[in-house]
């Protein structure tokens, strides 16, 4: 696994503050060295299930297609991986993060 992944957990408590976090990690995101910072979720534990922004570099996208032709199929996979872990799966993968 590379780590490239940043997970960031968003105090914000109505919309303003969540947009303020997302222009924050997403000007983060385009400052990064790609080779350090892929890709970030920028998480709001105050709003269950825990809502999660995906933010993506285009590179990376174009990356990810090439090597899954397929694309269908990674939601799919994505699926079954959070079924597979269940609940407390997820939240022993979410404490891992912070």
């Amino acid at each position: 696994m590379k780590k490239q992944i940043r997970w960031v957990e968003s105090p914000a408590r109505d919309a303003q503050g969540l947009l303020d976090d997302l222009v924050r990690e997403l000007q983060f995101l385009a400052a990064a060295d790609p080779a350090a910072v892929e890709t970030t979720l920028l998480i709001r534990p105050h709003a269950p299930p825990y809502p999660m922004l995906h933010l993506l570099r285009d590179d990376s996208i174009a990356r990810a297609v090439a090597a899954f032709p397929d694309t269908a199929t990674i939601y799919e996979c994505n699926i079954e991986t959070l079924r597979r872990l269940g609940v407390d799966g997820w939240r022993q993968l979410m404490s891992k993060a912070g």
